[in-house]
């Protein structure tokens, strides 16, 4: 592990175990071989500040620093009582024209926290588990005081922005479409059977709706997935993962979590990420009805996430992942996209030619004028995560 990670990363991670695990901070930080400073911006950066609070301030290392670190949490303590109360105003206003939300992600994940407001989030996602107009939705969200994004993904999701500028993603799928149709076509069967799996929780307070621990998780690990096969994704969401399994679970509630995973192909992902909070986070060895190992790619894969940060913001390169190195893996990748971004028209193959011509487009413009980055620094980068893909076997 020395060689993988530098010092503050380490220290990091035993503060992290520390704080999600609740004990008392036994181990003491030697400030020769630490720099405090590189560890609160590395925590900042992965969206973990705020937890590691607590175990901070109790540290002599961190007594100068105390200040902005105060600062920092007590943003996101605001945050979340904002996003939490604007969850509950949504999911109202919404169940009055008899359509039902789930809270997902973000609040509904917090609950697993011993202090959830201390968990970060950043906008409002809830899951329309029903099949809705989305015309009376949008009627609905602008006479409530919400305007449309800009940014839509129609066959994702719906997003609207508050006053102050808060996003509310209306998702009529657990996730995006990935470009593997083993996982999106169980996705479409645990959609119908979502509406059965709801329930009530009380979190910070308020009671809201959201999924059982089985889908939950899956959502989770769906939502991980997503998330590493682009960008990638920081320190916060392994701590949610553990979180989520330190809950007491029955015991069909794991078979099904693990019927859930087997029909979408997801065994081999959660056992990895689990391979990693195990080692590292304090979660329970013996979650699972298999047993998981941890061997040379659970450094592997802890080495792509610390590097990620939060959402892969750490490099405007970090586009996408492939299941592959080759041609035909760029050209599979690339025609993904296109029917990501063009749901109706790209079920016409007529239409392909013109739809792969505006794709590439919008792709050679974004990487100039949004990420700010060269199209070949982009490829590059895809290649190596892909590599890194094929050697860490997620699919097998």
């Amino acid at each position: 592990m020395k060689d993988m990670f530098s010092r503050e990363e380490i220290e990091l991670i035993n503060v992290l175990r520390v704080a999600i695990s609740n004990v008392s901070n036994q181990k003491e930080m030697s400030i020769e071989n630490i720099n405090s400073a590189n560890l609160i911006s590395m925590a900042r950066r992965h969206a973990v500040l705020s937890l590691i609070y607590d175990v901070l301030c109790e540290n002599q290392l961190f007594l100068d620093k105390q200040p902005y670190i105060e600062q920092e949490t007590r943003k996101i303590v605001l945050q979340s009582y904002r996003l939490l109360f604007l969850t509950r105003y949504v999911v109202e206003l919404l169940a009055k024209h008899h359509i039902e939300t789930v809270v997902l992600k973000g609040v509904a994940t917090a609950g697993f926290y011993s202090v959830p407001e201390l968990r970060k989030s950043g906008d409002i996602d809830l899951l329309l588990p029903n099949t809705v107009d989305e015309k009376q939705i949008t009627e609905i969200m602008k006479e409530a005081g919400f305007r449309i994004s800009k940014n839509q993904h129609s066959n994702h999701h719906m997003v609207y922005v508050s006053a102050e500028g808060i996003s509310i993603e209306l998702h009529s799928m657990l996730a995006e479409p990935f470009a593997y149709k083993k996982i999106n076509k169980a996705m479409e069967r645990q959609m119908e059977r979502c509406a059965v799996h709801i329930q009530k929780a009380e979190i910070m307070g308020l009671e809201l709706p959201v999924l059982d621990k089985p889908y939950h998780a899956y959502e989770l690990l769906l939502h991980m997935l997503q998330h590493f096969m682009y960008a990638g994704f920081g320190l916060k969401l392994l701590c949610d993962w553990v979180m989520i399994w330190k809950q007491d679970w029955l015991k069909e509630e794991r078979e099904q979590f693990t019927m859930l995973t087997k029909e979408c192909g997801l065994e081999k992902f959660a056992e990895m990420l689990s391979a990693v909070c195990m080692k590292y986070f304090g979660m329970p060895k013996d979650t699972f009805a298999w047993k998981v190992k941890c061997d040379e790619n659970t450094d592997l894969l802890l080495r792509e996430i610390l590097d990620s940060e939060e959402f892969g913001n750490s490099d405007n390169n970090r586009m996408v992942m492939m299941n592959g190195t080759g041609l035909m893996a760029y050209i599979k990748e690339f025609h993904h996209q296109m029917r990501l971004n063009f749901q109706k028209a790209g079920k016409c193959f007529l239409l392909w030619p013109v739809l792969w011509g505006v794709t590439l487009v919008r792709f050679l413009r974004n990487n100039k004028r949004v990420r700010n980055t060269s199209t070949g620094g982009v490829l590059k980068e895809a290649r190596r995560r892909s590599e890194l893909m094929k050697e860490l076997r997620i699919f097998q």
